[in-house]
């Protein structure tokens, strides 16, 4: 038994290791070749970076040198894999057939060992010695001379690509970020993602990279790219984010004076090379930023840029009295799902509607498609046979036009939950019985026996008229609630309600110690009680008729464009600060509108 314990364990392990083992392969560019015409080796480690290996093949006869480092970032069916490929240049110096034995590589603390590689040198002319073009070197390397920074930039950079030039608050722009390695530059190690910052943006969390390969001029450059997604939170004039990443790198150099090798003579000196960590940075670029319209603006729109599509289900489609039913409603496209709010139910008359949620599902890496699913928990209080309508308006930015969009009626049968419905107990007539009849005086008639009385009429009695007056006050104190509760409900009542609403929110926009977030948020509900009053959808409208009028609103225009800042930036982004000049100016423009 203890045998066979000890042979599930090792086949176990073998099993482990098996599945975490690190693959190493090695080929030749060529298998011919001749005196002084060199040739590559390339050994590919897949599973790990973490590898120590020689720094020559040590074959008499070819002089061999590991002249390229590289890191491979690769994506299949969405996981990330990391390899590296070292490169051997091999010069023959004589004729003849070598074999290159196995060698033995550290990857990730095991010893892992290559296959032997042939080769035939056929007869050439060995290189001579020349001398080795002066080439710029990274800045700080010791004992070299500094590397222009124009040169620098041709070795490596990023490039942040937008595909706009303009664009609208709120919308969300794919961008993707570029890294170029040239292809003589070994890259030892990597950031996992761009860092990307910048005032008036939100960015989204990068996807996994991906790698390739270009052709810029006579240069092969190896490219990194990332893609994410950006937003502008105020219009303007604005400086894209910077995108930032750290890198190990390593750059070819020069042999000191006096002891370069035929090799290094032969590339010039490209046979050795500096290990440096770098600060990688994408140039600045300025995009126009564009304020939503006011013009066409619904009522109920919540903040959602971008192209989107609508549709309803319910489920179930048949309940009993009582029963809850789901009304599911899918907004599906492209845009900024994360300012996006509840569709509207046009008519909930006879439903009783509970607060949905919500759930969003991407359709790409970055988010930047996908479908938002709401679900309204909904009770019917009378039979119906169809779902409310939804209502969904939203932004497009590349028709630079507003769009309402509704829903179909969802067919269904649904019946009245009685229980909602007032209830009136009626007790069945055989349960209605007569009272028993009391039993007579057994000493006779009260009548029999007479008592001293006094018979005065009850228009005497005090007790009378206390009684009529305490009745009377009761009365007419019930007639005068009733007369207020009926004004409060009605019109008149409702208005003045409004009015002392909006002109509690402006005693509020006095108090200096009001954050600026607050403060602007409070005056669009001051302006939006206004409109109401005025019959206005809301105060972006309010604020169009008052222009039409005549009236000079720039510091309104101030405040609905705070606003829709607030709305994408979640309130993370400030503004400017205001001073209290600025405050008092746009109370006073606030309390115009309201008189």
């Amino acid at each position: 038994m203890n045998k066979f314990r000890f042979a599930l364990i090792l086949a176990a392990c073998v099993s482990l290791r098996a599945l975490g083992a690190v693959t190493v392969t090695a080929e030749l560019s060529a298998d011919e070749t001749s005196v002084g015409t060199p040739v590559q080796m390339r050994i590919s480690v897949e599973g790990t970076t973490n590898v120590v290996i020689p720094d020559n093949l040590g074959v008499e006869g070819l002089e061999s040198r590991l002249t390229g480092r590289q890191t491979l970032v690769q994506i299949t069916n969405g996981r990330m894999t990391t390899s590296g490929v070292y490169t051997y240049t091999i010069i023959p110096m004589r004729e003849g057939n070598y074999e290159i034995p196995p060698l033995e590589i550290n990857a990730d603390g095991h010893k892992e060992t290559t296959r032997a590689q042939k080769l035939l040198v056929q007869a050439g002319t060995a290189p001579g010695p020349r001398p080795a073009p002066a080439m710029p070197l990274p800045p700080g390397s010791p004992g070299r001379k500094q590397k222009p920074a124009a040169a620098q930039g041709e070795q490596v950079y990023v490039e942040m690509i937008v595909p706009k030039t303009s664009i609208y608050v709120g919308e969300v722009v794919p961008v993707e970020i570029r890294v170029y390695f040239r292809g003589d530059i070994g890259v030892r190690r990597l950031q996992d993602e761009p860092q990307v910052s910048g005032e008036g943006f939100t960015v989204q969390k990068s996807a996994p990279p991906s790698q390739s390969e270009e052709t810029i001029g006579d240069s092969i450059y190896r490219v990194v790219s990332f893609k994410t997604s950006i937003a502008a939170v105020k219009s303007g004039e604005m400086e894209l984010p910077v995108a930032t990443m750290k890198a190990i790198l390593s750059f070819p150099t020069n042999a000191p004076a006096g002891m370069q090798s035929i090799f290094d003579q032969f590339f010039g000196g490209q046979g050795m090379a500096d290990d440096r960590e770098v600060d990688l940075k994408s140039k600045p670029k300025s995009i126009r930023v564009k304020a939503l319209p006011a013009e066409g603006r619904p009522a109920d729109f919540s903040g959602a840029v971008g192209d989107f599509d609508i549709a309803a289900s319910a489920d179930p489609t048949k309940v009993a009295a009582g029963d809850p039913m789901t009304l599911k409603i899918v907004v599906s496209g492209r845009g900024n799902f994360d300012a996006m709010g509840n569709p509207k139910l046009l008519d909930t008359t006879g439903w009783k509607v509970y607060p949905p949620t919500s759930r969003f599902e991407k359709s790409d890496a970055i988010g930047y498609g996908g479908t938002k699913n709401f679900e309204m928990p909904m009770v019917a209080l009378q039979p119906q046979k169809s779902t409310p309508v939804a209502e969904f308006s939203f932004f497009n930015p590349d028709k630079e036009k507003y769009f309402s969009i509704k829903t179909q009626p969802v067919a269904i049968e649904a019946e009245a939950d009685q229980s909602a419905q007032p209830a009136v107990a009626a007790a069945p007539a055989d349960a209605v019985k007569p009272s028993p009849t009391p039993a007579p005086d057994p000493a006779g008639s009260w009548l029999s026996h007479p008592t001293a009385r006094s018979w005065q009429p009850l228009a005497k009695w005090p007790g009378f008229w206390i009684a009529n007056a305490a009745a009377a006050l009761l009365l007419i104190g019930i007639a005068i609630v009733l007369s207020i509760r009926r004004a409060r409900q009605g019109p008149a009542g409702h208005r003045a309600a409004q009015v002392r609403e909006r002109d509690r929110i402006v005693r509020e926009l006095g108090n200096d110690r009001l954050p600026d977030d607050a403060f602007y948020a409070k005056a669009l509900e001051s302006l939006a009680v206004q409109a109401r009053l005025t019959g206005d959808h809301g105060p972006f409208e309010l604020v169009r008729s008052l222009e039409a009028r005549g009236r000079n609103v720039s510091d309104l225009h101030v405040v609905l464009a705070r606003a829709d800042e607030l709305k994408f930036s979640g309130g993370g982004n400030a503004a400017t600060r205001l001073d209290a000049e600025e405050r008092r100016r746009i109370v006073r423009a606030i309390l115009e509108v309201c008189r």
